[in-house]
């Protein structure tokens, strides 16, 4: 419709992030207290697909534990995507509401998958991708050569505020940059490399 009366269209994205705002500031998206069924569940993950589950098992009215491995919840949502793309305080908006809500996160927590943590009735494994697709090629072993997610999380951990030695940092910096892989992670890296 936008297209036909303004000759400019719009992205799905766009809207549903204008339409998600806008409740947010209308006071639409409130905290809700669902009658607890005393069963209990554990997410192991809690990037997109382990946030998701945890937030309709609470609404069902499980009592739902979330157990993250990294210092902060979001998985990829935090760690892979950039920040120009997703501001991190959205993240933490609806973090804050799933808290307000009966959902514990328990940061920093490496599950081994064949000890699960005890005192749960049912559990939910959504550990995403943490490791990349490695390429077999000659000289895949030498020195700079790194999986996107690795740049792309350092380089939000930075903007959070972490600090790594020159060594550490991974930086594009003065260097011819090869990017292999062109979806939107290849995209994205470019975009950090450009700025160091």
């Amino acid at each position: 419709m936008l297209n036909l009366s303004c000759g400019e269209p719009t992205t799905n994205r766009e809207d549903e992030c204008a339409i998600a705002e806008r409740a947010f500031k209308e006071s639409y998206i409130r905290v809700a207290h669902p009658k607890r069924n005393g069963h209990t569940v554990a997410v192991i993950g809690s990037g997109p697909a382990g946030l998701a589950a945890a937030n309709r098992l609470n609404r069902m009215g499980y009592t739902v534990t979330v157990f993250e491995r990294l210092e902060k919840p979001g998985g990829l949502l935090r760690y892979g995507i950039p920040n120009f793309k997703l501001s991190k305080n959205v993240i933490d908006r609806r973090l804050t509401l799933m808290q307000d809500e009966g959902i514990t996160f328990c940061c920093n927590h490496d599950i081994d998958l064949q000890r699960l943590p005890s005192d749960f009735d049912a559990y939910v494994v959504a550990t995403g991708t943490p490791t990349a697709r490695d390429l077999d090629i000659p000289g895949r072993e030498l020195k700079g050569i790194y999986p996107a997610l690795d740049l792309l999380a350092q380089q939000n951990r930075i903007l959070a505020g972490h600090e790594y030695t020159d060594e550490e940092r991974i930086s594009g910096r003065n260097k011819h940059v090869l990017v292999i892989g062109g979806g939107d992670t290849g995209s994205d890296c470019i975009a950090r490399t450009a700025q160091g």
